[in-house]
């Protein structure tokens, strides 16, 4: 158990009755905040004022030339690569202010981001997961974080380091390393929350909030408002809290890959879990006109979400996301991605009816019926390579691979009835 008195110093109201101690929940484990009195839903369990959270809404982080500078130059970046550079400088000027908080955080690993590829937490998540899941992420996580250190992080660095020379004193910027930028993107990815401050979507990683551990809807134990009049994050009860609950809140729609890569755990089961499958968008021996001409209309939002790419020998393959219903008791397709497996296999013969398809009008027979066996074909392709990996990995955490698996079961049965 953990004393919260520390957590006024940083302007933390702490309404209700609370403790900090280790969860019991062994789906999320590690530090949990309790309940040690009753709560009223709607009741307001703690207060946290802007400027005392790590956001970019906070006007005190935004101070100082240098820091700006980052922080301009690290736009095109992204949100959580702003965040992380001033976490990255807090931690380097270790402020009065934020330092018991920090220090409560995770001890960094070194040379990873979030878990130690190789390692033994390594091997157990991401063993028999295959390149589609959490190494994957893993690895799309580094690169964003290289691109943001070369692009702009380390040339910073060179320059406020040799400013400082001149000083004597470098400045926060000039202090950065790649490990601490690193640990403070693993941290933004873990610990922030995407919030409405002030009309506006702001990352925010909020005291103590924090340090929630996840449940599967914000309907479910707690949420998280902004207070404009007092420019404060509060932490509102969602429904009645018994003595003793463990407070939680809701870190988003994330499936088991985005849970496992970026907080280390995953759910037995989790409705928001997607299954990507790869679908021929043209085949190889069509010609290449076609394939320009299905792409050049497509929407740009479905564009982005289908991820085409080349493939040897098969020409240009699509990713179709698909998700559970409600229910979590069948497959569902998106209208676009509806679309995308229509357009995957029209031919030449079907040229015309391309426009149709694109309004939502049924295509040819034939042409549907390809469209659902192409998406069959892919989810038992799924389904196959899930059982040899099952086969072939022991001792490894299969909640994301079994998951996965029901979905691609789920799917094959949607398109058996289809086609």
């Amino acid at each position: 158990m953990e004393a919260l008195e520390m957590w006024s110093e940083i302007g933390v109201q702490i309404v209700a009755d609370v403790e900090l101690r280790e969860s019991t929940d062994g789906g999320t484990g590690g530090l949990g905040v309790y309940a040690r009195a009753a709560a009223a839903s709607g009741d307001v369990i703690l207060r946290a004022p802007l400027r005392g959270c790590l956001t970019l809404a906070n006007p005190r982080l935004r101070e100082g030339a240098e820091t700006m500078g980052l922080l301009c130059e690290l736009a095109r970046h992204g949100a959580q690569c702003k965040l992380a550079a001033m976490v990255a400088i807090e931690m380097t000027r270790r402020s009065i202010a934020f330092a018991a908080w920090l220090e409560r955080w995770p001890r960094p690993i070194e040379g990873s981001l979030g878990w130690r590829a190789g390692g033994e937490e390594w091997r157990r998540l991401a063993a028999g997961l295959g390149d589609r899941s959490v190494r994957v992420l893993h690895e799309q996580h580094l690169a964003m974080a290289s691109r943001a250190w070369t692009e702009v992080i380390e040339p910073s660095v060179s320059r406020a380091a040799a400013g400082g020379e001149s000083t004597g004193e470098p400045d926060a910027v000039g202090s950065l390393t790649w490990e601490r930028w690193l640990y403070a993107l693993s941290m933004v990815l873990s610990r922030a929350l995407d919030l409405r401050v002030n009309d506006e979507s702001e990352l925010a990683i909020v005291p103590l909030i924090d340090m929630l551990n996840h449940t599967r809807s914000s309907a479910d134990s707690c949420h998280v408002r902004f207070d404009p009049s007092a420019q404060a994050f509060e932490l509102v009860a969602s429904v009645p809290i018994t003595e003793g609950a463990e407070l939680k809140i809701c870190y988003g729609a994330k499936g088991n890959e985005e849970l496992l890569a970026c907080y280390g755990f995953a759910l037995g089961e989790n409705g928001a879990d997607r299954l990507g499958l790869a679908l021929p968008f043209g085949r190889p021996d069509e010609p290449q006109i076609l394939t320009m001409h299905r792409m050049a209309m497509l929407p740009s939002p479905v564009v982005k979400v289908i991820n085409l790419r080349e493939v040897e020998g098969s020409g240009r393959v699509a990713t179709l996301e698909v998700h559970w219903d409600e229910q979590r008791k069948e497959a569902r397709l998106a209208d676009e991605m509806l679309l995308l497996l229509r357009l995957s296999v029209l031919d030449m013969g079907d040229l015309p009816s391309i426009t149709l398809a694109l309004e939502g009008e049924p295509v040819s027979a034939d042409a549907e019926a390809r469209a659902w066996s192409a998406l069959c074909t892919a989810a038992a392709a799924a389904l196959d390579a899930s059982q040899q990996r099952e086969a072939a990995v022991d001792d490894s955490i299969d909640v994301l691979d079994r998951s996965l698996r029901e979905l691609a079961e789920a799917v094959r049965r949607l398109a058996l009835r289809k086609k």
